[in-house]
């Protein structure tokens, strides 16, 4: 049901189901497929058909807030679950040109490995 939700956002935001498909890089069938999965999986209608286009209703805009919302938690709790995992993990990462490989960037990983240690000293 999320990409459902995702494709009928980019529908009312690309203003077509064919802006809609290049948008999301799939076939402008499958982004009709999504919406019309989504309208059954609701039981309600949010689209006109006609003439091979589909024109949103005021229900849909209407819809489109709460999907927003949805969508938006959504993506906040992926970057939280992202962040937990990394911080599990404790890796860094670190762009640096390769120039730098050899002389400064072990500098750095030596300065960041003695805060990481300092900051995990119990003094309890």
């Amino acid at each position: 049901m999320v990409s459902q939700l995702k494709v009928f956002r980019e529908v009312l935001r690309a203003g077509s189901t064919r802006r809609a498909a290049v948008a999301l890089g799939i076939s402008q069938p499958a982004v009709s497929q999504r919406v019309k999965q989504l309208e059954t999986t609701l039981g309600i209608t949010r689209f006109k058909r006609s003439a091979n286009r589909i024109v949103p209703l005021q229900e849909a805009w209407e819809l489109l807030r709460n999907v927003e919302l949805a969508l938006t938690s959504l993506d906040r709790l992926e970057a939280s679950i992202i962040a937990m995992k990394n911080e599990e993990k404790q890796r860094i990462a670190i762009a640096a040109p390769s120039v730098f490989g050899f002389v400064t960037l072990p500098k750095v990983v030596a300065i960041i490995t003695r805060i990481l240690l300092e900051r995990s000293v119990d003094f309890g």
